[in-house]
């Protein structure tokens, strides 16, 4: 394994781990709603989310498809929120998983790519 897809791994790792541990814990912590809580954005935008980690979870056995899809799902979730919002709404948590996804196309690129003559 070469260091960059190491390192996309640790980095989508601990991505999906931070992602998982706030939807628990919103979960467990939050009120219970009666109906469904969700504008139709909200909704959009956790599908795209959704897509973006799994995205990086196919990326570990298939560093193209799954980088493709991450960062297609990121820029879906930034666009929309920013649309939605009026500005452009962007922290590191995305940034880190857009970052590992970068990893993994990098590293698909040095594995297919020619040796030097």
């Amino acid at each position: 394994m070469k260091k960059y897809q190491l390192l996309a791994r640790i980095l989508s790792g601990m991505m999906l781990l931070l992602v998982i541990s706030i939807m628990i814990a919103d979960i467990l912590i939050g009120p219970i709603p009666e109906e469904f809580p969700f504008t139709p954005i909200e909704v959009l935008l956790f599908a795209f989310l959704f897509m973006s980690l799994t995205g990086l979870i196919i990326a570990w056995r298939r560093e193209i498809l799954g980088g493709i899809l991450t960062i297609s799902g990121m820029l879906l979730f930034t666009l929309t929120n920013s649309l939605d919002s009026g500005y452009l709404r962007f922290n590191w948590v995305f940034a880190a998983i857009a970052l590992a996804a970068a990893l993994f196309l990098f590293s698909a690129y040095r594995k297919n790519k020619p040796p030097l003559q």
